[in-house]
């Protein structure tokens, strides 16, 4: 192979692979919107391929099943969840702020995505049940957001501005409780506001944690920078 062939693959590879991102990206922004139009049980790959533009056999090229279509969409928007999650939490201050930005957030992108979050309470939360395999790359997503917050209570604990409690037990629950409240709003049965479930919630994670010294001046130690 000539020096010329070997550079113009080189060229080549990346334009591949925008392609096939580009493609990808195109099939998982059709699927989005014929789940949330129709419906999971109702959606076939006909419509996703479709409304995507391409043919039914370009399509299994990307993905072998709609529930794996939907695994990929569910994916991303854990990712994007996930990266708001980030952003937010680093720019507040004291652990309680940050208590209200983790909730806030969970709460507007719930909001944001309702249509599509209502099929994955339909569908996929059979799979956060004992019994249940969850794929691999969903677990990992959801055990990084339990490591996130984890680490955000062991800079609460260790600036003292809550208890020494167990941090990966209380980031689970921390986490249940904004899970298990946007189900709740979702489904009609909270008859607070947004704003007032969202200040509720931070009022009671932050009594059942806080140090008894908690808010009174000169009794905390110095805050590090909590870590995205």
């Amino acid at each position: 192979m000539t020096d010329w062939s070997v550079s113009m693959d080189l060229v080549a590879k990346p334009a591949r692979h925008a392609q096939y991102e580009q493609r990808r990206d195109t099939i998982l922004s059709a699927a989005r919107e014929v789940f949330s139009r129709v419906g999971f049980a109702a959606a076939t790959v006909e419509d996703v391929a479709e409304q995507a533009g391409i043919g039914k056999g370009t399509l299994y090229l990307y993905f072998r099943s709609k529930e794996e279509i939907y695994l990929a969409c569910l994916v991303e928007e854990v990712h994007e969840l996930m990266r708001q999650t980030r952003e937010e939490l680093s720019r507040a201050g004291d652990f309680r702020a940050q208590l209200r930005a983790f909730f806030r957030i969970r709460f507007e992108f719930c909001e944001k995505h309702e249509a599509f979050y209502r099929i994955y309470q339909a569908q996929y939360s059979t799979l956060f049940t004992k019994g249940h395999a969850i794929p691999k790359e969903l677990r990992q997503l959801v055990l990084k957001a339990l490591d996130f917050v984890t680490g955000v209570v062991e800079e609460a604990i260790a600036a003292g501005e809550i208890r020494n409690v167990p941090a990966r037990s209380a980031a689970g629950a921390i986490l249940d409780m904004a899970r298990g409240i946007a189900d709740k709003r979702l489904l009609g049965f909270s008859s607070l506001s947004a704003s007032e479930e969202l200040e509720f919630l931070v009022d009671f994670v932050w009594h059942a944690l806080a140090a008894p010294s908690a808010g009174l001046p000169g009794k905390k130690k110095k805050r590090r920078t909590a870590k995205a």
